[in-house]
């Protein structure tokens, strides 16, 4: 792990009580029952939070998909 992502990591849980806690990506990995490593996760949650595709992965929660739009910087993670 390169040293940028092991500083990421070491912010995320203290950004993470400042940051909204409904993001899409937590209602896709329920969905498709996936269980990401720790820092995987972190670093998921962290694109989600500053993704500008939110509104589009909301949308297609309502509709009950298990995938995210196209736009998602975790569709790899979320796409297993």
């Amino acid at each position: 792990m390169t040293p940028f992502y092991r500083a990421l990591i070491g912010i995320v849980p203290a950004w993470r009580t400042l940051a909204r806690r409904d993001l899409p990506l937590w209602t896709f990995i329920k969905r498709r029952r996936l269980s990401p490593a720790r820092n995987e996760a972190l670093l998921a949650e962290f694109r989600c939070a500053l993704c500008e595709s939110q509104t589009e992965c909301k949308a297609r929660i309502s509709r009950g998909r298990i995938t995210p739009g196209s736009g998602c910087p975790n569709a790899a993670l979320l796409r297993r």
